[in-house]
């Protein structure tokens, strides 16, 4: 991530509040490359709240919320029996009522995250949601912005993207700038990972892999600092390695 992509980013949410019918974004890139963490920093720069969705556990229920019965007495003639006709009607999605209450108290960005996992079968859904913003008859707020996160590679289970859901999207291509991130980030994690990254930069983000062994990112070593902190420095010097090695490859680890 670079400054440049953070002020696409950010341009493309104040175009979209202003109604100007862009493309909402979605950033695609390897794991741990602070994705969704800069949407989030870029949202409290703009001091708009954010309601995450996780693309893996969206369901038919959240995207097009329940059926329920209701007496439709003006279609009575039309009953064969006679009895008074029923009829469907579905309650607001979830995710847009999230959207629509955080919306009251101020702008909001829609951060769907993870969209790669989205089941192919859920993905109609979204030409209306990117294109009209809406999930069947209920809209956002027009002070929400959709922002999407994505890593389309195979080993994170990327299958494609339906071609009219890929029309109704800008995707940026994002990827790691250690300099960046570690100016912006790492030097605040635990100084024992933070020293180690700054001498061998080159362990920060390692190939992503589907094996037991882990394999480096910015991700893992911020869960990794995170955890160092409750060990003390006799502790980590003897076993540090082996606590990173549950995330990170052995060669990162040693």
């Amino acid at each position: 991530m670079t400054d440049i992509d953070k002020k696409i980013i950010e341009q493309n949410i104040k175009a979209q509040l202003a109604g100007a019918g862009v493309a909402p974004i979605c950033l695609s890139g390897a794991p741990g490359t602070s994705k969704s963490t800069t949407v989030g920093l870029i949202a409290q720069s703009l001091d708009m709240n954010i309601v995450t969705e996780s693309g893996p556990t969206l369901t038919h229920e959240l995207l097009s919320g329940l059926p329920d019965t209701v007496d439709a007495s003006q279609y009575h003639a039309n009953s064969i029996d006679g009895t008074i006709p029923q009829a469907t009607q579905w309650s607001i999605p979830e995710m847009v009522a999230k959207a629509i209450r955080a919306a009251e108290v101020k702008p909001t960005v829609l951060l769907i995250d993870d969209f790669h996992m989205v089941s192919p079968h859920l993905q109609a859904y979204f030409y209306g949601l990117l294109l009209e913003r809406r999930l069947g008859n209920f809209k956002l707020s027009d002070n929400v912005a959709i922002v999407l996160t994505m890593n389309d590679s195979d080993k994170a289970g990327f299958n494609g993207i339906n071609s009219a859901v890929r029309n109704r999207l800008a995707i940026l291509p994002v990827e790691f700038n250690f300099e960046y991130w570690f100016k912006a980030y790492g030097n605040r994690l635990h100084y024992m990972v933070a020293s180690f990254l700054k001498s061998k930069s080159n362990f920060c983000m390692e190939d992503e892999t589907t094996t037991i062994e882990g394999y480096a990112s910015a991700r893992a070593w911020t869960a990794i600092a995170n955890e160092l902190s409750f060990h003390d420095k006799d502790f980590i010097l003897k076993y540090g390695s082996k606590v990173a090695g549950m995330q990170v490859s052995k060669s990162a680890a040693d």
